[in-house]
């Protein structure tokens, strides 16, 4: 038998079932996807939830040195004590006078090494230079040679320029000082009694000398 709106009735309960089906396959679907999104953040060890972020400064352990170059203006210090003595040599000096435009310095130092010492002998327009010695002698008076500074040769012609330098040690005294030790010649040196003469060929006892102070 037919019941009048039956097949309304029957339409309308397939529609119902189909939108069931439908909204059900649709939560099916967004399960499905909301499983796969957490599996992925799983294995890629994201995380789907929204982070709070910190700025941190960052921390170092490493050091910056900064060097600058400064500037003194006092003389560096050194360990090296020195004694020096000096003579400025002319012709006038010389016993008797000579007449010469010959000039010349001689320096001796004696550092805190008690066994040597050093010269220097620097001469101007000395003519025909033979030798020159430091001998034994007050101001006005001669006297006998207790170190070689130039043995020779002779200089041809006008010189100017170091006549002669370096180390000595007591072997190189000669004289009253023969034997003896460089502690003795800067005894005798601090007393004034010694000069620096040098001969020439024109005058081999002396065109100038100097006494060391």
């Amino acid at each position: 038998m037919c019941v009048p709106g039956g097949r309304a009735r029957r339409q309308d309960h397939n529609a119902e079932v189909e939108i069931v089906s439908s909204v059900a396959v649709g939560k099916a679907w967004a399960t499905a996807l909301a499983l796969v999104l957490l599996l992925g953040a799983f294995l890629t060890g994201c995380t789907l939830l929204p982070r709070a972020t910190t700025t941190v400064a960052p921390a170092t352990t490493a050091t910056t040195v900064t060097s600058e170059i400064t500037t003194t203006t006092v003389p560096p210090t050194t360990t090296t004590v020195t004694v020096t003595f000096t003579a400025e040599l002319s012709g006038k000096e010389v016993v008797p006078p000579v007449e010469t435009i010959a000039t010349g310095n001689a320096t001796f130092t004696f550092e805190s090494a008690p066994d040597r010492a050093y010269f220097v002998l620097k001469v101007s327009n000395l003519d025909g230079a033979t030798a020159s010695r430091l001998k034994e002698g007050k101001p006005g008076t001669n006297g006998q040679g207790v170190l070689i500074l130039y043995p020779g040769p002779g200089i041809v012609g006008p010189f100017t320029g170091v006549l002669a330098q370096g180390y000595f040690n007591a072997s190189a005294l000669i004289g009253s000082l023969k034997g003896k030790s460089i502690a003795d010649l800067k005894v005798l040196l601090e007393s004034g009694g010694v000069y620096v003469n040098v001969g020439t060929l024109k005058n081999p006892n002396g065109e100038i000398r100097g006494q060391v102070r």
